[in-house]
């Protein structure tokens, strides 16, 4: 049985009880835990090391219990403690001549003691028809008075709880209890013809094989997708149905097969018009499903490349569902190009009312665990005692190094891409890629036709970053003649053309053996239109103003008691600001009064910012999620370098 402890549009926590059965346990102990979920959960880990075993038990248990991460039990419990008490002093006679030595604080605090599991009942007990017994407890109430405060006990959950309290958590509990569906999609699936019959005989042959019990009984209860039940299996035959319903039926079904369809357009057909239909035959005995994409004739949809069909039966019931819901995904990278693979995991992320779980060996997926918060990756690992197979589970995201190891992956998506950028380090690339995705927001309002023609760039297919990390720079040979130096390695040798995008202070910094600064010798390498220097120090220099200073402010809050008798004014910075000096030394500038400081709190000794990737971090999360800042003059220029850059070695 699965326990899920804490969900609504996040789970955090699932436990599995009877794991002596199912064989799997934790690295250190015997329980079988999974903590730290987020969006999507990646499971990853060797052949035959028990991940699609562990992701089909997770999909046959039921929601039982949660914390309070998601129903605050707490809060609950000091709202009801505090709003009783005033009401009771608001509402009855002298409390303490009335009831002498009678404690409501601490009798409230006693009964909601086991309140720290989920449970629609308990929460449902306060109403005034089943009032809660630990008044029964006080003896030396007598049945006057007990009667007095039953009845005021009544008013306060008419007046208060039921008006205040309870309809908040109510919502949460109707979404969880109700509304939440739990969908597998086995690896055993295809868009084809159904058959004379018309059954789901990829249905039928995972159903047996995974999940019926004893006698073949369904004693799980999994039943067929477009069945209104709570567990169900996705093969992707199901979509000719769902397809011919939602067409036939109301315009808002009719609408959100329009939307799916143009959900596809714009990340998988270059923005051609797509069509799906629900074909048949006058002789009614051929059903499949047609595509039409832009002026070609339609045709059956598994004429698709095997990639291009495994993105539609995974998203299909991503977008159709119609109630928050847990997806149980086996391999959904099979036969995917890269930049599929980080469109399919854009959309789950897009998608934020569902939570998905996956199987993979995909190395392009763990790229995107270290980009986004939203994704969690669990390693999987099989090991023999007495004979008998036992399964580890360890969360991985923080150890990603081990995980490649384990799949004996390598950094080759380098190799399937058209052209790369290569940028100092991590933080270069997230800010670079920000701004990018920025760029094409800006660009869809004032240039629809350059919008459209550099929308269809994805990363992983028709361009890639890489990292050179700072002065190892020079190690590298960009260069197009053939030199054999072996104290550098030419990027040729596993890459096509380059776009480098190097930090200004380069211009201070010598070669030691040429006597040349880095930049003078970077410009005699590339050609013009692949390299650019940035003026200014770093490209931290660059992030906009209205950026910067919810992200000091933000940083700053964080720093506690540190900044006891110190204030940091930042109404100070200008668009002028920092443009001649290292970022961390000109945000401590800020703090005042100076000189009383006990350490630094932005700069590192070098003038740059100290905790570049936290900073980082922020500066991102708050461009992702606030609207009203824009990009720079500078950075509207940088951004449209790149894509003139990865425009040439993308024609058309």
């Amino acid at each position: 049985m699965v326990k899920m402890k804490d969900i609504g549009l996040n789970i955090s926590a699932l436990s599995l009880e009877g794991f002596s059965i199912t064989g799997f346990r934790q690295k250190e102990s015997d329980k079988f835990d999974i903590n730290k979920l987020s969006r999507v959960n990646i499971l990853i880990g060797k052949n035959n090391s028990g991940k699609s075993r562990l992701i089909r038990e997770l999909f046959k248990g039921y929601i039982d219990n949660l914390d309070d991460s998601i129903i605050p039990l707490e809060k609950t419990r000091e709202n009801i403690i505090s709003s009783f008490s005033k009401f009771f002093k608001e509402n009855a006679l002298n409390t303490s001549l009335l009831v002498p030595n009678f404690n409501f604080n601490s009798s409230i605090t006693e009964h909601l003691s086991n309140f720290n599991t989920y449970s629609q009942k308990f929460f449902r007990s306060f109403e005034h028809n089943n009032i809660p017994s630990f008044f029964e407890k006080f003896d030396k109430i007598d049945e006057r008075e007990r009667i007095y405060i039953h009845n005021l006990w009544k008013k306060y959950i008419d007046d208060v709880y039921m008006k205040n309290i309870y309809p908040p958590l109510e919502r949460i509990i109707n979404t969880i209890s109700q509304d939440t569906t739990k969908i597998y999609i086995p690896m055993l699936r295809g868009l084809r013809h159904l058959d004379t019959e018309k059954t789901n005989f990829y249905f039928n042959q995972s159903l047996s094989d995974y999940f019926l019990g004893e006698q073949n009984s369904n004693s799980y209860n999994i039943q067929y997708y477009t069945k209104k039940d709570k567990k169900k299996l996705f093969t992707g035959l199901e979509i000719y149905q769902i397809l011919q319903e939602k067409l036939l039926g109301m315009p808002d079904e009719r609408l959100q097969v329009k939307k799916y369809e143009t959900f596809l357009s714009v990340n998988f057909f270059n923005h051609q018009e797509v069509t799906l239909i629900p074909f048949i035959k006058k002789d009614e005995k051929d059903k499949c499903i047609h595509i039409k994409i832009g002026n070609e004739d339609q045709f059956p949809i598994y004429h698709l490349g095997d990639g291009l069909q495994t993105i539609i039966i995974v998203t299909f019931p991503i977008f159709m569902a119609e109630h928050p819901s847990l997806f149980f995904i086996e391999e959904p990278d099979l036969a995917m190009h890269p930049s599929m693979q980080r469109a399919l995991i854009q959309a789950m992320l897009d998608k934020k009312e569902h939570q998905y779980f996956l199987t993979t060996h995909s190395n392009h997926f763990l790229d995107m665990a270290l980009e986004s918060d939203d994704i969690s990756i669990f390693q999987v690992q099989k090991e023999i005692e007495d004979g008998k197979a036992k399964f580890k589970i360890t969360h991985a995201t923080a150890i990603l190094k081990s995980v490649f190891e384990d799949l004996g992956i390598r950094n080759s998506s380098v190799l399937l891409a058209n052209c790369t950028i290569w940028v100092e380090g991590v933080t270069d690339k997230l800010y670079l890629k920000a701004y990018m995705k920025k760029y094409l927001q800006e660009l869809s309002l004032e240039d629809t036709k350059k919008f459209k023609k550099y929308d269809l760039y994805k990363e992983d297919l028709h361009y890639i970053f890489a990292e050179y990390q700072g002065s190892n720079i020079m190690h590298w040979n960009f260069s197009d003649d053939d030199d054999n130096n072996p104290k550098t390695t030419n990027i040729k040798c596993f890459c096509g053309t380059a776009f480098l995008l190097a930090d200004g202070d380069i211009r201070s910094k010598k070669n030691q053996n040429e006597g040349l600064t880095r930049d003078k010798i970077l410009e005699s390498i590339f050609d013009k239109g692949h390299l650019e220097i940035l003026e200014q120090k770093e490209i931290e220099n660059y992030i906009p103003i209205e950026i910067v200073k919810m992200t000091v402010d933000n940083m700053w809050n964080s720093f506690n008691n540190d900044t006891i008798g110190l204030t940091l004014d930042d109404s100070a910075i200008d668009n002028e600001y920092f443009k001649s000096e290292g970022v961390g030394n000109y945000l401590e500038s800020l703090i005042k009064p100076t000189g009383t400081k006990n350490r630094f709190f932005f700069a590192e000794t070098s003038g740059t910012i100290k905790n570049k990737v936290k900073f980082c971090e922020i500066s991102i999360n708050f461009m992702n999620t606030q609207q009203d800042w824009k990009l720079t003059k500078e950075l509207t220029q940088l951004c449209e370098k790149v894509f003139q850059y990865i425009a040439s070695n993308n024609p058309a």
